[in-house]
Protein backbone atom coordinates (compact mmCIF):
# COMPACT_ATOMS: atom_id res chain seq x y z
CA UNK A 1 0.00 0.00 0.00
CA UNK A 2 1.52 3.59 -0.65
CA UNK A 3 0.82 6.57 0.90
CA UNK A 4 1.86 9.39 -1.59
CA UNK A 5 1.35 9.68 -5.00
CA UNK A 6 5.64 9.72 -5.39
CA UNK A 7 5.14 6.75 -4.17
CA UNK A 8 2.40 5.26 -6.62
CA UNK A 9 4.67 6.43 -9.48
CA UNK A 10 8.15 4.74 -7.82
CA UNK A 11 5.93 1.48 -7.79
CA UNK A 12 4.23 1.94 -10.74
CA UNK A 13 7.28 2.92 -12.51
CA UNK A 14 9.53 -0.11 -11.35
CA UNK A 15 6.65 -2.71 -12.73
CA UNK A 16 6.00 -6.00 -11.03
CA UNK A 17 8.96 -7.47 -12.18
CA UNK A 18 11.41 -5.07 -10.19
CA UNK A 19 9.53 -5.00 -6.74
CA UNK A 20 6.71 -2.47 -7.87
CA UNK A 21 3.37 -3.36 -9.12
CA UNK A 22 1.43 -3.27 -12.86
CA UNK A 23 -1.77 -1.72 -11.33
CA UNK A 24 -2.97 0.13 -8.64
CA UNK A 25 -6.49 -0.11 -7.93
CA UNK A 26 -8.04 2.50 -5.44
CA UNK A 27 -10.93 4.97 -4.93
CA UNK A 28 -11.55 7.32 -8.00
CA UNK A 29 -10.65 10.32 -6.56
CA UNK A 30 -7.88 9.34 -5.49
CA UNK A 31 -6.70 8.10 -9.00
CA UNK A 32 -7.75 11.30 -10.99
CA UNK A 33 -5.55 13.11 -8.65
CA UNK A 34 -2.49 10.72 -9.26
CA UNK A 35 -2.98 10.93 -13.19
CA UNK A 36 -3.70 14.65 -13.12
CA UNK A 37 -0.40 15.08 -11.55
CA UNK A 38 1.52 12.23 -13.98
CA UNK A 39 -0.15 13.57 -17.25
CA UNK A 40 0.98 11.34 -20.08
CA UNK A 41 2.40 8.38 -18.57
CA UNK A 42 -0.53 7.00 -17.25
CA UNK A 43 -4.23 5.67 -17.94
CA UNK A 44 -7.31 5.54 -15.76
CA UNK A 45 -9.81 2.78 -16.22
CA UNK A 46 -12.90 3.18 -14.19
CA UNK A 47 -14.52 0.02 -13.36
CA UNK A 48 -17.62 -0.35 -11.87
CA UNK A 49 -17.78 -2.78 -8.88
CA UNK A 50 -21.29 -3.27 -8.32
CA UNK A 51 -24.72 -0.86 -8.77
CA UNK A 52 -23.75 1.39 -6.24
CA UNK A 53 -19.79 1.54 -6.20
CA UNK A 54 -16.92 1.75 -8.68
CA UNK A 55 -12.84 1.91 -8.53
CA UNK A 56 -10.50 3.34 -10.83
CA UNK A 57 -7.28 1.64 -11.62
CA UNK A 58 -4.22 2.95 -13.30
CA UNK A 59 -1.96 1.12 -15.24
CA UNK A 60 0.78 2.06 -17.90
CA UNK A 61 -0.40 3.34 -21.02
CA UNK A 62 -0.89 0.52 -23.79
CA UNK A 63 -1.13 -2.02 -20.39
CA UNK A 64 -2.81 -5.52 -22.04
CA UNK A 65 -3.94 -5.51 -17.95
CA UNK A 66 -6.43 -3.23 -19.28
CA UNK A 67 -8.70 -5.99 -21.00
CA UNK A 68 -7.58 -8.82 -18.51
CA UNK A 69 -9.15 -6.58 -15.79
CA UNK A 70 -12.11 -5.33 -16.97
CA UNK A 71 -12.62 -8.88 -18.37
CA UNK A 72 -12.30 -10.68 -15.12
CA UNK A 73 -14.88 -7.58 -12.92
CA UNK A 74 -17.11 -7.90 -15.85
CA UNK A 75 -17.25 -11.98 -15.12
CA UNK A 76 -17.16 -11.58 -11.35
CA UNK A 77 -20.79 -9.35 -12.01
CA UNK A 78 -22.02 -11.32 -14.10
CA UNK A 79 -21.57 -14.96 -11.87
CA UNK A 80 -22.56 -13.04 -9.01
CA UNK A 81 -18.90 -13.77 -7.08
CA UNK A 82 -18.76 -10.30 -6.83
CA UNK A 83 -21.89 -9.82 -4.80
CA UNK A 84 -20.71 -12.66 -2.46
CA UNK A 85 -17.30 -11.17 -2.20
CA UNK A 86 -18.70 -7.63 -1.46
CA UNK A 87 -21.01 -9.65 1.18
CA UNK A 88 -18.41 -11.51 2.75
CA UNK A 89 -16.15 -9.07 3.21
CA UNK A 90 -18.34 -5.59 3.53
CA UNK A 91 -21.59 -7.14 4.95
CA UNK A 92 -25.41 -6.39 3.63
CA UNK A 93 -25.72 -2.75 3.31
Amino acid sequence: MTDSLEEYAETLSKGSKYGGVSAIVGEVPYMKIFIANCPGDYTIKMMPMSDTNSSGSVFHKGSTLVQDMSKAIYKLRETGKLAKLERNWFGDS
